[in-house]
Order: structure tokens, then sequence, then C-alpha cells
């Protein structure tokens, strides 16, 4: 199983410092979720990982190997990435884009082999995709399409999978949806699974770790029994959260949560006259 780490990193764009002296270890096999405000280097760190940033200074090593010195067809064959805004599949069904996921390990004219299409059937059952394998990519729901690319990187074989906010812009429903499919690919299938997410509750309740980033560095990294605490929460986004437990899954969950700061929370106080 691969272990993945990163140690010192800097990153930035042009001039700009977003990442500054990052050191963290991605747990082998389990679900890792990244969290922290906007801005803080979420993304950045997980294109990181996958190289489609370089760092200016440090490493990220995979299995003890720097990322920046593994052969791209080689890396593709470790590891996978679901942007978050995936480019565009217009024109293409849903078999074919999957089949994309198989480049890795094409050889000559990237004819499709017997063991290509194994995979590709593989992993549009297990993401449920199988039934509209001939139907228009654009022409499917968010929570399909969404689907369909994780099905690709499924395609790919790879152990390590990396998702930025794979839930964007899903109804309630298909977050759900999505999450769950990630949550059986990793029980099932032991893939370690990497993701950016917005919501609190979904991260502790999806996640056997999560790391906490504000300012492109890591504030706390653990659990979620670890991570969901008031204190924690305060440092990272500056908020007072009161914590309780889903009552469902029994996972540690933000209940309500209110400025850390109120004096500048700015509220506009009706008059007792209406």
């Amino acid at each position: 199983m691969p272990s993945m780490h990163a140690e010192h990193i800097r990153v930035g764009y042009g001039d700009k410092p977003i990442i500054n002296d990052l050191t963290v270890s991605i747990p082998a096999g389990k679900v890792t979720t990244i969290i922290g405000p906007n801005g803080c280097g979420k993304s950045t760190f997980l294109k990181t990982c996958t190289r489609l940033l370089a760092a200016s200074s440090g490493s990220v090593y995979l299995d003890g190997a720097a990322v920046s010195k593994i052969p791209t067809k080689e890396l593709a064959r470790s590891m996978a990435i679901l942007p978050q805004t995936q480019n565009s599949a217009a024109g293409l069904t849903v078999y074919e884009l999957v089949s994309y996921g198989r480049f890795p390990y094409q050889r000559g004219f990237g004819r499709l082999s017997r063991e290509d299409r194994r995979m590709i059937e593989e992993a549009m059952e297990m993401t449920g995709t199988s039934a509209f394998a001939d139907k228009p990519v654009d022409g499917l729901s968010g929570g399909q399409r969404q689907r369909v690319w994780i099905a690709m990187a499924l395609a790919q074989n790879t152990e390590l999978i990396f998702l930025d906010e794979p839930t964007t812009y899903l109804d309630m429903a298909h977050q759900l949806e999505v999450l769950e499919l990630l949550q059986r690919l990793n029980r099932l299938e032991n893939r370690t699974i990497v993701m950016v997410l917005h919501d609190l509750n979904q991260a502790a309740r999806f996640s056997d770790y999560l790391i906490a980033m504000k300012d492109g560095d890591v504030r706390s990294h653990g659990s979620a029994q670890d991570i969901m605490q008031p204190h924690v929460l305060r440092d990272v986004f500056s908020i007072e959260a009161v914590i309780g437990k889903d009552p469902v899954t029994g996972t540690p969950m933000c209940m309500s949560y209110q400025l850390a700061c109120p004096e500048k929370q700015h509220v506009l106080h009706p008059s007792a006259n209406g």
C-alpha cells in the first residue's frame, strides 16, 4: 500500500506564496479530508501532491521516492486525480470518457486491450454508470457526471485517488451519493482517498483522518474526534462552534457556530419600534 509524505514544501503562484513550510503524511488505506478556510492552500497542496504544481522547495514523497522524479506514466499508474474543474467532455460518451483512465497503460496506437476493457467495465459497475455507457456525458445530471469522472479515475487502477471538492455544485442527495461511493471504494477496494471538502460535518462523517489547514500551513491533523473540537475550529476558522454527535452515525457534528470575534459581525439590530 503506497505511503505519501510531504516534507517542508513551499508552493506559490508567481511571487505569491501559498504554502509556506508544510510537512504532513497521508495515512495509507484511509479516507483523508483536507479542511480549512478559502485560500488557505488546500487545493494547492492537492495539486502539489499529484505534481500538477511544482514545489519551489521541499518534496512530496511516494513510497520514499520524490514524485518530481517519477516518470509521468509510472506516476499515473500510482495515483489518479479528479480536479475541482474537469476538462470539457463535450461529444464524449460515458464509455469513451471512462476509457481515458487507461491511457497510462496503453502502447502503440492506443487501442484498448482486453484488460483495458475489463477495467473500464469494472469501474463503471462499481460507480453505477454501466446503464448509461453509450449516453453523452453532457446529457447526464450533476451527480451522474461526477460518478463518471470517478469511474475514469477508477479505470486508472491506482491505489491513491485525489479529489478536489468532489461535491461542489451537487444537491444534498447527490453529495451523499458521491461520498458514500468513495467510502465504499475505500472499505471494499482498500483505495487511499484524499479529498478537499468545505462541509465540516461531511468531512467528519466520511473521513478516517482530517488535515486542518490555515494560511498555507497544517494547524492540526488527526481523527474527526481530534479535529472537531471547539479550540481547533476557533484556530482554523475563527468560529466558536458547538460540537455534538450525529444521531445517525455517531460521528462528531458541528451543531451551531458563530464568529469568534463578535465585534466583527456588524449585525444590524432592529429598533424596539420595528
